[in-house]
């Protein structure tokens, strides 16, 4: 008879948290239409609800912060955001809309951490805010192309980083990374004229002088090493070696070794015949 009244108060728990999630179920819908038509106080009301019926829904309250976002009261939002997260650590968007209101609020360091710790979760977190239309802080593409070009994503920064030169077209640590993002794939063009824009700027930013030296060096080396091949394939060594001595002068190990070789061809077969 225990046994049977003991199922019976299970089976009664499990209808009523069934009714109980459907009753949030619906809070929370008519909290997402609320929002679509930008009515934001009923958006809060209905969200409200659905987090009073259950309130270990990571979802609401993302969806709750990001509401309150967008009506200006940001410390709210901030609340919602860290509750998201406590309830589902790995909860990519709500890392990422936190980055944003972090981003409104001048929390640039704070704002990193998240963006980076979204991206470590999920690579679509920009994809969605596109997707949904959302206007970001224009230091949100600053701090996104940063992450960027953190984790070596560099079309990626790129991207960002003209997104945001196109609010703040005097900013030298943009033209900067843009320039380091240009650099490290290669396109030392695009990278130089960058560091030159920052420098017509502020020609006293000492990062842009370096990065400039740095940019005109590694091209340097590029044309030395292709006058070096392209002066040995019309039988001119002589001219081939000043290239070399002039490739030594730039410091490019890989390039000066792979043109001595060119230069060389029996030494290099004596040294894999000696491996051998």
């Amino acid at each position: 008879m225990k046994k049977s009244l003991s199922l019976i108060v299970l089976i009664l728990l499990f209808v009523a948290n069934m009714a109980w999630a459907e009753r949030a179920r619906e809070w929370f819908m008519e909290g997402v239409k609320a929002h679509s038509a930008m009515n934001y106080d009923k958006a809060i009301e209905c969200f409200k609800e659905a987090i009073a019926i259950n309130p270990n829904e990571a979802g609401t309250h993302c969806v709750l912060g990001v509401v309150y976002q967008k009506k200006g009261m940001l410390d709210d939002a901030i609340f919602e955001l860290k509750k998201a997260i406590a309830i589902n650590p790995e909860h990519d968007w709500a890392h990422g809309f936190l980055a944003l209101v972090y981003a409104d609020k001048g929390m640039y360091d704070e704002a990193i951490s998240e963006l980076e710790e979204s991206i470590a979760i999920n690579l679509i977190f920009h994809e969605i805010l596109e997707s949904l239309s959302i206007t970001v802080n224009p230091v949100f593409h600053k701090l996104l192309g940063h992450v960027y070009l953190k984790k070596e994503m560099f079309d990626k920064a790129i991207e960002e980083f003209k997104k945001a030169i196109e609010s703040y077209p005097n900013d030298v640590e943009i033209h900067t990374n843009l320039g380091a993002a240009y650099s490290n794939k290669g396109m030392l063009d695009e990278a130089i004229s960058e560091y030159r824009k920052v420098l017509a700027i502020d020609p006293n930013y000492a990062e842009a002088h370096f990065n400039l030296g740095d940019a005109l060096n590694s091209l340097s080396a590029d044309h030395f090493f292709k006058a070096g091949l392209l002066y040995l394939e019309k039988g001119d060594r002589e001219a081939a070696l000043k290239a070399y001595e002039n490739l030594k002068l730039t410091n490019s190990k890989e390039q000066e070794r792979a043109l001595f070789e060119k230069l060389n061809p029996d030494l290099k077969k004596k040294k894999i015949e000696s491996s051998k």
